[in-house]
């Protein structure tokens, strides 16, 4: 299950790559006499969704719940050697059967043209996802580990290709994110309480693309933060 979502997502990733690739070149070509577009002083609001989840946050909370687990271990064999009788909760794993819910990641953004290569801007940013715990020792369900996220980043974008219709960048985000979850919970009981807490928010924008002029679509391949692929609209004014 795990290799079969992961070759669907580097398969998807791809097809996206080249869909961006060919518009691109397309649109480029169709601008006559290369000419290029200089966009210094104007504002942008956009507004896209980001698809899938960020996969190293699943990843990390994976790799969390294992060091848990292990700690759980521990602390029972060093009961059981001390005779106090105390054990840990029974460890539990993801059931491997995917979400049970989601909201992707809802993006807002603001941009300011400072120089015609160079955009500095912020945005918000939310997320919500469910995954099914298991318990590690009979594979019977445990509990729903819900997560929601809310971030605040500012980011740079680098325009490196720019058209009077068309304009491509890479970009970065840093900023701090809210996150409120029961993800660290041991036990059933312990679940049921979602705990909220502050963190640093990161994002990477590895390749991104404006169609339009005032009114423009917006692709993007990024990672960490807000979303592996996003599409959305925004107005230039």
């Amino acid at each position: 299950m795990k290799t079969t979502n992961r070759h669907s997502i580097i398969t998807a990733l791809a097809a996206v790559a080249a869909l961006l690739t060919t518009t691109a070149a397309a649109l480029s070509a169709q601008e006559t006499g290369g000419r290029t577009a200089d966009y210094t002083g104007t504002h942008e609001i956009e507004l896209s969704v980001g698809l899938p989840a960020p996969q190293f946050a699943t990843s990390l909370l994976g790799m969390t719940r294992g060091f848990m687990n292990i700690l759980d271990m521990t602390g029972d064999m060093l009961g059981a050697a001390a005779g106090d009788g105390t054990t840990a909760p029974d460890p539990v794993v993801y059931s491997g059967t995917g979400l049970t819910g989601k909201i992707p990641i809802l993006r807002i953004e603001y941009g300011y043209n400072a120089l015609p290569w160079l955009s500095a801007g912020g945005g918000i940013y939310y997320g919500y996802d469910s995954y099914p715990l298991n318990y590690a020792a009979n594979g019977e369900f445990a509990w729903n580990e819900n997560t929601h996220c809310v971030s605040i980043m500012a980011n740079l974008r680098f325009y490196w290709l720019n058209r009077p219709a068309l304009r491509m960048y890479s970009g970065l985000g840093a900023g701090v994110g809210i996150v409120h979850t029961n993800s660290l919970a041991m036990d059933k009981q312990e679940s049921e309480s979602m705990r909220t807490y502050a963190t640093l928010a990161f994002d990477i924008r590895l390749i991104g693309l404006t169609v339009g002029r005032k009114l423009y679509g917006r692709f993007e391949l990024g990672a960490l933060g807000s979303g592996l692929v996003t599409a959305g609209i925004g107005y230039r004014f």
